[in-house]
């Protein structure tokens, strides 16, 4: 009896072993380790040179966002991991406006008192891990403001965002959502035809 005992006992620790196992199978766990520094790289079309031609203006870009953190990863009540951008998210931003602004014949001046001013609202993704998965969901949205002469003409608001699942999370996963939505609400600021108007000369 006691020898039946031992091997019932016995099979019921092997079977919750066996289970502990399959759950923290389940558990799903970054492929590699992840870095508390990333840097972006949003990518951009080669924008061609417009018909019409502009009068110059002095690009502003400022980083209104609330922390300066672009990814962050929570895992129920532990405390979240922080990630940032190695460069500056305002250098960033400013460097690729100008890029696509000046491949379509827009030409941005140190000071002036034609203005775009474009802000940094938010840029981030959050990642929230459960049992089966992991959550990533990415927004991008800054305001364009253009000023002529001091006086505003046009404030619009570009945005880009998104909800993705994965079973594995690894480095590249932190970048590339950020790095394209960024590129599109990019592209959306240089391409609006509506923005510029005020700027063309109408004598030429």
């Amino acid at each position: 009896m006691a020898r039946f005992g031992f091997i019932i006992s016995s099979f019921f620790l092997l079977f919750a072993c066996a289970n502990t196992e399959t759950l923290e199978q389940k558990v799903p766990q970054p492929n590699e380790a992840l870095p508390q520094i990333i840097s972006l790289n949003p990518l951009l079309p080669e924008f061609k040179p417009l018909l019409n031609t502009f009068a110059p203006f002095e690009l502003e870009v400022r980083d209104y966002r609330p922390a300066n953190y672009i990814v962050s990863i929570a895992d129920g009540d532990k405390v979240a991991v922080l990630i940032r951008n190695q460069q500056s998210i305002r250098s960033l931003v400013k460097k690729r406006l100008n890029q696509g602004l000046l491949e379509q014949g827009k030409v941005t001046l140190a000071r002036h008192d034609n203005q775009l001013v474009v802000d940094v609202v938010k840029l981030l993704t959050e990642i929230e891990q459960d049992p089966n998965q992991f959550t990533l969901t990415t927004q991008v949205q800054l305001h364009a403001t253009l000023l002529v002469n001091d006086q505003v003409q046009l404030t619009k608001q570009f945005k880009s965002q998104q909800v993705q699942t994965r079973i594995n999370l690894t480095p590249e996963d932190l970048n590339q959502g950020l790095d394209l939505h960024l590129s599109n609400v990019l592209q959306q600021i240089i391409r609006h035809t509506e923005l510029y108007q005020p700027l063309v000369n109408k004598d030429k």
